[in-house]
């Protein structure tokens, strides 16, 4: 199975997740465990790559809704203590603090960290901010131990011998995003992320 996109034909094969994993994991090997990374950007078919391999590899994903405005993206990035912002594409954000550390998806193919990292239960897996516009932004906090219960839990509702395919379309901010994005690595099942058409 495999990673799509609608955009274009892009593809990322179900074999490749680990290895490319293991280049992230090269890519941030100076980072400590448990270090917050944000994500931003419109979606693609990195996107659930991008969410695994940071909590495959000890971080805690911190997913940040595009659509906010910059002030708000800038006050959840320092409540988060988050210093590494990835962008999933060539979108941009504006003044960005001195603290903040810019990636790119284009880890190096060729570095290979062989480390095998097992985050616990009990470790943070991904943070989750609100998705109002004003206000104060508030984050929930799940651990490992609570997406696996939530993934387990989805297996028991979501029979996989009634599907083949799941669309991802939600904002990364909304928590709907962490099934569409995560499930379908779980159980084997192809993720086809439906991206926002050009305005």
């Amino acid at each position: 199975n495999y990673i799509s996109s609608s955009a274009g034909t892009a593809k990322i094969a179900f074999a490749e997740i680990e290895l490319l994993a293991a280049s992230f994991n090269a890519h941030f090997k100076d980072l400590p465990k448990g270090s917050r990374i944000a994500v931003f950007g419109h979606k693609n078919e990195k996107l659930p790559l991008l969410a695994y391999s940071i909590m495959r590899n000890g971080f805690v994903y911190v997913p940040i809704n595009n659509a906010w405005p910059s002030e708000r993206i800038l006050k959840t990035l320092a409540i988060a203590d988050c210093s590494d912002l990835i962008l999933s594409d060539n979108s941009e954000i504006e003044q960005l603090p001195d603290f903040v550390r810019l990636h790119r998806t284009d880890f190096s193919a060729e570095a290979r960290h062989t480390e095998t990292y097992r985050p616990s239960f009990e470790d943070e897996a991904y943070l989750l901010f609100t998705s109002g516009s004003s206000g104060i932004p508030k984050g929930v906090s799940l651990s490992h131990g609570n997406l696996s219960s939530f993934l387990d839990a989805c297996g028991e509702y979501c029979h996989s011998d009634n599907y083949d395919l799941i669309f991802s379309f939600t904002n990364i901010g909304f928590d709907l995003s962490i099934f569409e994005n995560l499930y379908g690595l779980y159980i084997d099942k192809a993720i086809h992320v439906i991206q926002k058409p050009e305005q």
